[in-house]
């Protein structure tokens, strides 16, 4: 996840106004602030892909599907996940909506410098959502996709996608996907 960006810690009332003022997004988790990472063209493909093949298939729905520039709200820390689904009516009535309380689905594409934090502290904050269904973490160094899904007993399982077992399942949303279409840069 990289060093905090400022040495203090701000409340999220604080850590709201300040990132308005400025030009790149930030991450507020327990009180720090972290700079966004900048993304690789084969990171912005990956996110693209998936965002594409999820609007399309959610079209005509009330379902929305937004990209990295939403926030989303967990407790008192606030992400920027590079794909989230929603279909709260508190999260899409409002086209000048920049931050989502209630996502359905929430997808991550790693990259070196956040791939534990985004396996670790951060799932463990967004396993706190209660209308979250789903946690996509896409690898783009190998390939693969890790669905993290709540079960009926409210305990998240691990449904992985792999080139040898190529199809990943979104079950809350019924789509279904090829690996290589999403990993296709």
């Amino acid at each position: 996840m990289g060093l905090p960006q400022i040495n203090h810690v701000m409340t999220a009332e604080e850590f709201l106004k300040w990132e308005l003022q400025q030009l790149d997004r930030h991450q507020l988790y327990d009180g720090e602030v972290f700079a966004m990472a900048g993304c690789t063209a084969a990171h912005n493909a990956t996110a693209g892909a998936l965002y594409s093949e999820l609007r399309q298939h959610l079209k005509g729905t009330p379902y929305r599907v937004f990209m990295s520039d939403m926030r989303v709200k967990v407790a008192h820390n606030y992400f920027y996940p590079d794909v989230v689904v929603s279909c709260s009516p508190f999260d899409v009535q409002d086209p000048k909506l920049v931050e989502l309380i209630n996502p359905k689905i929430i997808v991550e594409v790693l990259s070196s410098s956040t791939a534990s934090f985004d396996r670790g502290l951060k799932f463990a904050a967004y396993r706190t959502i209660d209308s979250l269904q789903e946690y996509l973490i896409l690898d783009t160094d190998a390939k693969t996709a890790e669905v993290f899904r709540k079960n009926a007993a409210d305990i998240w399982e691990l449904h992985p996608s792999t080139l040898e077992s190529p199809i990943i399942h979104l079950n809350s949303v019924g789509w279904t996907g090829q690996l290589e279409a999403v990993f296709e840069y």
